[in-house]
């Protein structure tokens, strides 16, 4: 992640790998956290997802559908590519943020960030950072 994006949000340049958690099984991940504010962000590339045949928004959908996930809501697109909201409650208000975006048919990932003043904060950070990984992935 550039540090120009992480700097403004006050996270350490080096994030740390993540294989484990809540979304362990949708992929391998990185996260940051701010120990002393209970923040924290993370990004999960949804490679595992992909591989059990539940990849791309369509399987975000098809988990709600099967009752995995508590609810699925569209999002603004990300740099040209669609998103949702999606967790096991929508927690938004409280300050957590998961957000989904599709890359290709069968690949999403998502970034969560957790821990913020509200939907407005929590949401606009995740945008931000799914933002940049777009702009990574195409090597802006």
């Amino acid at each position: 992640m550039p540090e120009s994006v992480l700097a403004p949000l006050r996270y350490p340049a080096q994030g740390e790998a993540t294989v484990s958690g809540p979304f362990a099984e949708a992929g391998p991940g990185c996260g940051w956290q701010i120990g002393a504010e209970g923040l924290s962000v993370q990004i999960i590339i949804g490679t595992g997802n992909r591989d059990q045949g539940m990849g791309g928004l369509a399987g975000i959908y098809r988990a709600k559908d099967a009752g995995q996930l508590g609810f699925v809501d569209p999002a603004p697109s990300v740099a040209g590519h669609p998103a949702v909201f999606s967790d096991l409650s929508d927690r938004r208000a409280r300050g957590n943020c998961n957000l989904w975006v599709g890359l290709s048919d069968d690949l999403a990932f998502a970034t969560a960030a957790q821990g913020y003043q509200g939907e407005q904060d929590s949401c606009q950070v995740a945008e931000t950072v799914a933002g940049a990984v777009v702009g990574t992935l195409k090597g802006a």
